[in-house]
């Protein structure tokens, strides 16, 4: 039953009600010296008034409800009519994200239509990033997919000698590994935006970055890097082991890169107290991976942790970059209840730390 219904019904049942009480309680008020034929009378005009009455009443509901819910029904309609091609074209917004109107009238009506147009908003916006992401992973394939597909053609030649077939196997190989590896990291941005449930258990962070630096060790030797690990013995907590390996691993991947040949990547990790910088409520561990490279640009730095975002893009493609090893750095940490930062050390170099709360999540520190 439509609501401008039930409220006409609902204010005519009132008023019969009110009605009724009325009328009892005129009869028992009625004073005794009223003639019969008086009281005859009275109660005849209230007998015929009160259907008309009960009538006028629901009547005088039906055009207040519908005066009252003509804002509702036009932002039904509004929104019945925008779809999903709809959002980011619709003008007269301040972020080109479809809108419904606002009435003027500062009431629960009007809260509710900013409340919508803030989910349409957030709605455009996470559309807007979707279609960013496609595009940039559509990008980032077709690179190394035109270099394999050019270099099976290559050693499918006739006239191809052993060493060009050779060449062509290994560079298709690399490519291949390429592609694995973007393949590999959008699978886990996508298990974590989809809020895939993971298994948390008490974690050791010591023995984390140990087996981190230990497998990194050869990337770095092949850079003439060395690896320094700084770690407090008793940092546990309440996390995955898988990912923050892989949070670890792609801090690792990231400061080798940009790190020198013969200088020292510094891994560190320490317990912060409650209130100091940290942004989180109580206590919380710090993991801290610093290069001594020439520290990364500073219009870089706010957009780290996007997505194919790189400081160097030829030679991060070089290196064998998918440009979203800091994104999920950064996803892990949140998916933790944590956070992540970047910035240029003050003597050179860059700094990626990320920080995960503590209490509640079983942390036992010195």
């Amino acid at each position: 039953m439509p609501l401008r219904v039930r409220l006409s019904l609902l204010f005519a049942l009132g008023t019969s009600i009110v009605l009724a009480l009325a009328g009892l309680l005129f009869y028992l008020l009625l004073p005794n010296y009223i003639p019969d034929d008086a009281e005859d009378r009275i109660r005849n005009v209230m007998l015929v008034a009160t259907a008309p009455t009960i009538a006028l009443s629901g009547l005088a509901a039906w055009f207040l409800s519908g005066a009252a819910l003509r804002p509702v029904e036009r932002m039904r309609r509004q929104a019945a009519a925008i779809g999903v091609s709809d959002l980011g074209t619709t003008a007269g917004s301040v972020d080109g994200s479809a809108r419904l109107e606002v009435p003027g009238t500062r009431d629960e009506i009007a809260a509710l239509a900013e409340t919508m147009n803030d989910l349409l908003a957030r709605l455009h916006a996470a559309r807007r990033l979707d279609r960013a992401f496609i595009a940039d992973a559509g990008h980032e394939l077709r690179t190394p997919l035109t270099i394999l597909k050019a270099e099976l053609e290559l050693a499918s030649r006739p006239s191809r000698s052993r060493d060009e077939l050779a060449e062509a196997v290994a560079n298709a190989s690399e490519e291949t590994e390429r592609v694995i590896r973007l393949a590999e990291a959008l699978l886990a941005l996508a298990r974590m935006d989809g809020g895939v449930p993971v298994t948390h258990e008490r974690v050791s962070l010591p023995d984390v970055l140990s087996r981190a630096v230990r497998a990194a060790n050869g990337q770095a030797e092949a850079a003439g890097v060395r690896l320094v690990l700084d770690v407090d013995t008793c940092l546990t907590i309440s996390g995955n082991t898988d990912q923050l390996r892989q949070a670890v691993d792609n801090m690792l991947t990231n400061a080798i890169r940009h790190a020198p040949e013969d200088t020292v990547v510094d891994i560190r990790a320490q317990w912060v107290r409650a209130g100091t910088r940290t942004g989180i409520a109580g206590p919380a561990v710090e993991v801290e991976v610093r290069d001594r490279g020439r520290g990364l640009p500073v219009e870089f730095l706010p957009h780290a942790f996007e997505r194919f975002r790189r400081a160097d893009d030829a030679r991060a493609r070089q290196d064998g970059g998918t440009g979203l090893g800091l994104a999920i750095v950064e996803a892990i940490s949140r998916s933790h209840g944590g956070s992540s930062a970047i910035a240029n050390h003050p003597e050179g170099g860059a700094v990626v730390a990320i920080l995960l709360p503590a209490t509640g999540s079983g942390w036992f520190g010195a």
